[in-house]
């Protein structure tokens, strides 16, 4: 996973002229990232971000401290592609905050993507706290039993699966 932010030059940019650096995060603590952009800027003061290659969002003008907080925190606890679908689930449902705050509460289904799935899922692992006999189970609607799941508890579908908050 790439940790990076694209830095320019303002007063260069403002006058047509593009001069920027790319930083990887992954390998500069936040002294090296200022040292980093002092190199580029030369005897210019003003410089803002123009790009990242993070999987959180961030603006022109987010401080260097607050993003290395979220470097920091990515660097800990996504180590694969499915923490990183994890962490993306939890963006898109609660924010980074969350995702940074309570980790460890959240837990990702990726193969369950649907309410029937839900219904299925909490069917499958007997989570339902009720059973149904095999004869009534063309009967039950596991659609509608995972949209109620999903409108009632802590629980989202997102783009990345089903995700869990316990």
């Amino acid at each position: 996973m790439d940790l990076k932010i694209y830095v320019v030059d303002l007063k260069l940019f403002n006058e047509g002229k593009l001069k920027g650096t790319w930083i990887d995060l992954m390998v500069c603590d936040e002294e090296e990232v200022y040292t980093r952009i002092q190199e580029m800027l030369e005897d210019n003061e003003e410089w803002a971000i123009h790009d990242y290659e993070l999987p959180f969002k961030i603006s022109d003008y987010d401080s260097i401290p607050e993003i290395m907080e979220k470097v920091e925190f990515v660097q800990e606890f996504v180590h694969d592609e499915n923490d990183e679908e994890k962490l993306q689930a939890i963006i898109e449902v609660d924010g980074l905050p969350y995702a940074m705050n309570d980790w460890n509460r959240y837990t990702l289904i990726e193969h369950v993507t649907t309410y029937e799935e839900v219904g299925l899922y909490w069917y499958e692992n007997g989570l339902m706290g009720f059973e149904i006999p095999d004869e009534l189970l063309k009967y039950f609607d596991f659609e509608k039993y995972g949209c109620d799941i999903v409108a009632e508890g802590c629980d989202n579908l997102t783009d990345y699966g089903y995700l869990i908050y316990c």
